[in-house]
């Protein structure tokens, strides 16, 4: 599987420093999925500011962050930094944010 921001939910399994989504847009919901212990998932924005991070606990590790229409989690552009193992599936408020 390859970064696809295209598609909706925008998802991510590979690291890029290079922003996959280079505009404003806001995440309802972020999906982790079979991350493992220690690993780690860091999500910026296009300025390098950290924008939602998690550790994994436990084999198979999954995390869902939701966040209401009301009070999205906006992001500037968008890079995953660190991604020590797994998928990341970000659902917006815009079905295409490219």
């Amino acid at each position: 599987m390859a970064n696809s921001a295209t598609g909706y939910p925008i998802s991510v399994d590979t690291v890029t420093d290079v922003s996959i989504v280079s505009k404003l847009f806001n995440a309802l919901v972020i999906r982790w999925t079979s991350g493992s212990v220690a690993d780690t998932c860091v999500l910026k924005d296009k300025d390098g500011n950290v924008r939602w991070q998690s550790v994994g606990s436990i084999a198979n590790y999954k995390e869902e962050s939701n966040f209401p229409a009301d009070h999205p989690l906006t992001f500037n552009g968008l890079s995953v930094t660190t991604l020590g193992a797994g998928t990341v599936y970000i659902y917006t408020a815009e079905k295409d944010p490219v």
